[in-house]
């Protein structure tokens, strides 16, 4: 979606000359360090990632990185189309020694000039963001009250006709996973409800709002286990049957009885789903506790990454493709990819796995 109708909503703009990172090492078109990897978007191109005060991409053929903005503080929700990148980030021009609760903004910066536009601003911590033909979605952190207060998160809609967004979906319990199915809906899930919550846009009545009941006595809570961090996909074909990852393994969203003991085992995973290509990709990470003796501070508790393992599923067999140790990489932010590779965000690095590779994965497993 072109995006450059969107000039009668700048709320500010400015242009960005790119700039680019010397390499202190040699670079590959596979790995790539990060200082605090946030969130992760992926194009035919380029890879774009997230930090704490940077927006950055790398030719996925390899090359020296290139910063896009250090405007924005806290950008925690990205995605693109081909003519932009749209980004959520927690504030703009923020002092790192002024940095706090800011009224978060939603921007989109053109690929070809770099200019970045102010798209939405007073947002509450944008957390999850989308884009279908009908507009931009995010996920805020909280709904805004009368009394000045917050309350749970809030589905947020812009159109390319709209001045301002508008709240299609308030008080969203532990709202998470905010995604775009292929029948165009947009779905998110909601913890503590039995309930996978979609919208979609349609002539005459612009949002049409449902939900998909869960099996009954069960919850996404109880589905998930106990996180507040919960993803969802689809496979390819079946637009109305998302997908999560459990600590036992990739489970359809039961809607009977019967479907609630459709499960792919696995061991322990992680609430991070993704659909790339035509796979379900999540990943496994072990922790221990480790114990920090600082002289000013005393005595802590910190839990450090010891290894990640990638696991790789086609809806009918599950397989596990990869296996990293700690190395420095920290704890798994985001996934994203297309039909050729998966991309894995690291706090500390940014890695790539073939889909063939994976796929190859899922072949040997059988052979097991």
């Amino acid at each position: 979606m072109n995006y450059s109708d969107l000039g009668a909503l700048v709320l500010g703009a400015a242009t960005l000359l790119p700039a680019c990172l010397p390499a202190s090492h040699e670079t590959n078109p596979t790995e790539e360090t990060v200082d605090d990897g946030i969130a992760l978007a992926v194009d035919d191109a380029h890879v774009y990632w997230t930090e704490t005060y940077a927006v950055w991409r790398r030719s996925r053929v390899g090359g020296e990185r290139e910063l896009l903005t250090d405007r924005l503080y806290v950008p925690s929700a990205i995605t693109q189309d081909a003519h932009a990148v749209y980004i959520g980030a927690h504030g703009i021009d923020v002092a790192e020694e002024d940095a706090g609760f800011e009224p978060g903004v939603i921007v989109r910066i053109d690929k070809a000039t770099g200019v970045l536009t102010q798209l939405a601003t007073g947002q509450f911590e944008p957390m999850a963001i989308t884009l279908t033909e009908r507009g931009l979605y995010w996920l805020n952190a909280a709904t805004p009250t009368p009394g000045g207060n917050v309350g749970n998160p809030s589905v947020m809609h812009l159109s390319s006709g709209d001045a301002r967004p508008v709240q299609i979906a308030g008080h969203q319990a532990l709202a998470s996973g905010l995604m775009t199915g292929e029948d165009g809906r947009v779905y998110w899930t909601s913890t503590c409800s039995s309930y996978v919550e979609s919208c979609k846009d349609v002539s005459g009545d612009w949002m049409q709002h449902r939900r998909l009941r869960a099996a009954e006595g069960t919850t996404v809570s109880t589905l998930l286990g106990d996180t507040t961090a919960v993803e969802v996909a689809f496979m390819q074909g079946e637009p109305n049957a998302p997908w999560f990852v459990t600590p036992e393994g990739f489970t359809r969203w039961p809607a009977s009885a019967s479907d609630a003991d459709r499960l792919l085992p696995l061991q322990e995973g992680g609430p991070l789903v993704r659909r790339v290509g035509d796979l379900l990709v999540t990943i496994r990470e072990t922790l221990q506790d480790v114990v920090i003796d600082d002289p000013e501070e005393g005595r802590s508790h910190a839990s450090e990454v010891t290894s990640v393992e990638l696991f790789v599923s086609d809806g009918t067999r599950v397989a596990r493709a990869r296996n990293w140790p700690r190395g420095g990489a920290g704890m798994v932010q985001d996934i994203r990819g297309d039909d050729e590779s998966v991309f894995i965000l690291f706090e500390y690095g940014l890695r790539e796995v073939a889909l063939t590779d994976l796929r190859a994965s899922l072949v040997e497993s059988v052979g097991e």
